[in-house]
Parts: structure tokens; C-alpha cells; sequence
């Protein structure tokens, strides 16, 4: 599920620069690249209407980000966030429209579905329909239905009713393909399966309950070890590295991004590949590598005191030292 919002640009017709955006949307900021990355300038140089989506959010406060571009046939803005997702991460959109809205000189905000709403209050007839929606979704209606429909401040789009609605989509998903489910996160992934789900739906406020889950994931400080394949050697590589908190699958799937050469089907194992540093952690020349095992044998001979769900699927790893490490090789 996402949704999506629209905002007409006919003053500038995606004329401007992602960092023209980025100035006026603060402190919304590129989740994309890192702020070390070589071709940072370049990519803040493209004009909107060139028609390359970039990933927004405040990192430490947005859970999921959202996908800002340009839309030419309808010559609008589009923002699509992904759900479910959480309330920080719609607030964060609220405030991007209003201020992308103040910059365009327009404040007419349309909605995937073609609703309309207004980046600014609109006194009492807002504060009206803010309390008609809420009791809507109670299912507490006075009978006057048609006063959602006047709902015109975009802070008064239902998003909790979206979210959810996604919730308990997402949790059929799940029951009817019997597995877990993987979202997307505005840093790492989160897995879901049908218990935490459960847990999070039946608790007395979903929301809250679904977007501190989320968000702490997120913000766990902690590396995110990538995967990488290499199909000449026909495995599925991890990096664990020394002193450093780590999150990592309990059981790894293929991820079909990680691949560096050749072919998916090629893989027939997994290995985590256990370094040590000698210098600026940042600087790749500084790893090097101890030795490797197969990922059964790494989570079998893992101390359970070292580590703990995170998720369905995930495990954050203490930092170990290299003997630690090293206990760990066959």
C-alpha cells in the first residue's frame, strides 16, 4: 500500500534543483547517499523535471522516508510514502507539503485517489471536520457524513485509518502466505512475522505501538552488514567487524541487489567473513580479514548472550573482539 500526493508546479514546471528543494524544505533532507558520497554535487544538481525520483526524510525521526519527483503529464510534484509507515513519517510529509506548497505559491494538495485538501487551516470549518473524521473512524458518526468530505487541511488526512488498514493488510499477507514479511526502512529493513504482527495490531494503540517498533530499528546504533555474491566462488559473503554492534539475518535469503557478478542461482552457500581493523574503520585498506565460516556454523558456535531479535529475522550482534572472533573459526 502507499499513498500519494500531488501538488501543481506552475511556476517553475519542475524547473529547480533537488538542493533548491532541499533549501526550502529543511529539515527534510537526501537519504539516498551518504554526505561523504564522491558524486554528491552532481546528484543535487539535477533539475526535478529530469525526471529522477530522489528519497526523503529526517534521519533519526522518519521510520520509512518517502519518494519525492516530478510528473510531467500532470505538471506536479508527486510524494508517494510507502505503508504502513509511521506517524513521524507522515508528520514529516505534512510539513514538506506545507512548505513545498508556501515556495510554489500554491496550496492545493490532490491525493492519489483525487481528494482535495489545503495546506493551510481553514479556522473552524477545519477543526470541524478534524472532529467529524476522528468520530467517523470511531465509528461514532453523528450521521453527517458529508463533513468529512469538507476536511480541507491537509494535517487532517486520515492517516491513522491508513495505517491501519495497512496493518491488518499486511497481516493477511502474511497468514495466507504462511512466511514473514520485509519492508523497507529509511536505513535497514524489518521483518514481520504473524506474532509480532499480532501483537502490534491487538495493542492499545497501533500506531504508536508499530511506529516506536519501526523506528527504534532504525535508530539502533548499530552496521548493517550488506550482502554481497560472488558466483565465482559460488557464495553469499557478510562482513562482521570487530568492536562493532552489528545487525545481521538470522537466516539469509538471496538478496538479488547484492549481486557483484554473475548469477543468482549460481550461490550455494553462505559465509560471514570475520575482520579486523588496524585503522580508520572508514577506510576499506584498514580491513582485514581473519577468516571465514559458513553461516549455520557461524549462528551454531554464536554465543546466545551476544545477540538478540531485533525482529523475525534480524539479530543485533554485541561487538566482539577479535578473540572473540577468532573462538568463533573452525
Amino acid at each position: 500500500m502507499e499513498v500519494t500526493f500531488y501538488i501543481e508546479d506552475n511556476k517553475y514546471k519542475g524547473d529547480i534543483t533537488r538542493r533548491q528543494i532541499l533549501e526550502v524544505v529543511k529539515p527534510v533532507t537526501q537519504c539516498d547517499h551518504d554526505e561523504d558520497y564522491a558524486y554528491l554535487h552532481v546528484y543535487l544538481d539535477k533539475k526535478m523535471n529530469e525526471k529522477q525520483p530522489f528519497f526523503l526524510g529526517i534521519k533519526g525521526v522518519s521510520a520509512r522516508g518517502f519518494n519525492f519527483s516530478y510528473n510531467e503529464e500532470r505538471n506536479s510534484y508527486c510524494i508517494k510514502l510507502q505503508l504502513p509507515c509511521s506517524y513521524d513519517d507522515f508528520q514529516v510529509v505534512f510539513d514538506f507539503i506545507k512548505k513545498l506548497c508556501a515556495f510554489l505559491g500554491n496550496n492545493k494538495i490532490i491525493t492519489g485517489d483525487g481528494k482535495e485538501y489545503s495546506s493551510e487551516k481553514d479556522g473552524f470549518k477545519g477543526v470541524f471536520s478534524f472532529v467529524n473524521s476522528i468520530a467517523s473512524a470511531l465509528g461514532k458518526s453523528n450521521g453527517q457524513e458529508h463533513a468529512v468530505n469538507e476536511i480541507t487541511y491537509i494535517e487532517y488526512y486520515p492517516f491513522h485509518k491508513q495505517i491501519i488498514s495497512s496493518l491488518n493488510e499486511m497481516l493477511e499477507t502474511i497468514r495466507k502466505h504462511n512466511k514473514t514479511v520485509e519492508i523497507a526502512g529509511i536505513k535497514r529493513v524489518v521483518a514481520f512475522n504473524e506474532q509480532i504482527l499480532q501483537d502490534i495490531i491487538n495493542s492499545n494503540d497501533p500506531v504508536k505501538s508499530f511506529s516506536d517498533f519501526f523506528t527504534n530499528i532504525q535508530n539502533l546504533d548499530a552496521f548493517s552488514a550488506n550482502q554481497k555474491l560472488y558466483s565465482g566462488k559460488y557464495i553469499a559473503t557478510y562482513k562482521l567487524r570487530e568492536n562493532e554492534a552489528t545487525v545481521l539475518p538470522f537466516k539469509p535469503k538471496l538478496n538479488k541487489d547484492a549481486v557483484f557478478r554473475g548469477k543468482i542461482e549460481d550461490i550455494r552457500h553462505f559465509e560471514v567473513n570475520l575482520i579486523f581493523i588496524d585503522g580508520d574503520i572508514n577506510d576499506e585498506k584498514t580491513h582485514h580479514k581473519i577468516g571465514s565460516i559458513k553461516y549455520p556454523e557461524f549462528i551454531e558456535k554464536l554465543p546466545k548472550e551476544k545477540y538478540k531479535f531485533i525482529d523475525a529475522n534480524q539479530i543485533l550482534i554485541e561487538a566482539l573482539s577479535r578473540q572473540e572472533m577468532e573462538n568463533l573459526l573452525p
